[in-house]
């Protein structure tokens, strides 16, 4: 690709300092009328390079440039090789990212490097749930082209209620939250937020369309993000639990604190759990059975007692509600 080989020539003019278009071509495979077209690009997109004529010339890399990459700090050097490659993978650019760390990594001085060596393989986020579904891999891989190529697509969209509706849309760009992808469009008049896992299918037009010049994926985000946050604060209650149990609430819910219980016969903890809602508060209780046991408030207590009895009644009917011949 183009943009794969504008950067192999700026970290070549990096590392080695001025260079024939002979040289960079046979470096980078290409011709030599390539290679002065890439500067040509590059000059255009404001990035000092430029030619210099006669026998001791070159391609050449302002020197306030090729700096650049030598003054990062063990800091910069840390965050930038953190691994943290989920979002990638699921739209194709793993391999990409790992390329392009690893062309950097040659272009820094051997001072840097020696930080970088120490800091590979030290950190990993993984953003992914432990339970959920990822999103489809081809839905993503068309949106990501279309978002790239400001082209239009059609999708079938499944609602809240499951309900499918056909829709063309602007893709302006896509954000991954914690595993989970969602798409950033304009439908009609209205920039809107779809989650991808519920787009059945994607068709790439051939119409483009004109992207906002001032539109950024992250600072729409953030608005979202926060309009959310301010309109459903967490629902917190209190849980007696089993090691189990505080085991199970750690790994898949926002702990806020826990307290050991002293003089149980067994271990046992007072939890303060953070839900996204009241209804998944009394669907988690459903589920820890004993080895959570709601204290607080009295409103979850009620809610988790009236559904277990309805539970336990519809539970003790089992048998009568099958089609008749089946046990």
């Amino acid at each position: 690709m183009k943009s794969d080989r504008l950067l192999a020539l700026l970290l070549a003019l990096q590392q080695s300092g001025k260079q024939s278009a002979t040289e960079l071509s046979s470096r980078l495979e290409v011709s030599v009328r390539t290679i002065y077209r890439d500067v040509d690009a590059l000059s255009a997109a404001g990035i000092p390079v430029y030619a210099e004529r006669g026998s001791l010339g070159g391609i050449v890399l302002a020197d306030s440039y090729r700096d650049i990459l030598a003054r990062f700090d063990e800091n910069e050097v840390r965050a930038l090789f953190v691994s943290s490659d989920e979002a990638l993978a699921d739209i194709g650019l793993l391999g990409g990212r790992r390329s392009a760390l690893e062309k950097l990594a040659r272009a820094m001085p051997s001072r840097t490097r020696a930080t970088l060596g120490q800091a590979r393989g030290r950190v990993h986020v993984d953003g992914r749930r432990w339970i959920g579904t990822s999103a489809p891999s081809a839905p993503l891989a068309a949106l990501r082209e279309a978002v790239w190529n400001d082209r239009c697509v059609t999708i079938a969209y499944s609602d809240r209620r499951g309900a499918v509706t056909r829709r063309t849309l602007e893709p302006f760009g896509l954000v991954a939250k914690a595993g989970v992808w969602y798409l950033i469009a304009r439908d009609g008049e209205t920039v809107k937020t779809f989650r991808v896992q519920r787009i059945a299918r994607v068709r790439v037009l051939e119409r483009r369309f004109t992207r906002p010049s001032t539109f950024d994926a992250g600072e729409y985000w953030n608005g979202v993000a926060a309009r959310v946050a301010g309109e459903d604060a967490p629902y917190v209650a209190t849980f007696r639990m089993t090691r189990r149990g505080l085991a199970n609430a750690t790994v898949y819910c926002t702990v806020e604190s826990r307290t050991r219980v002293r003089g149980s016969a067994q271990a046992e903890w007072l939890v303060r759990i953070a839900f996204a809602s009241f209804e998944a508060a009394v669907h988690e209780a459903m589920g820890w059975c004993d080895d959570g046991v709601a204290v607080e408030p009295p409103r979850l207590r009620a809610s988790v007692h009236e559904r277990a009895a309805a539970l336990a009644g519809l539970y003790a009917g089992v048998v009568d509600i099958l089609p008749k011949g089946r046990s």
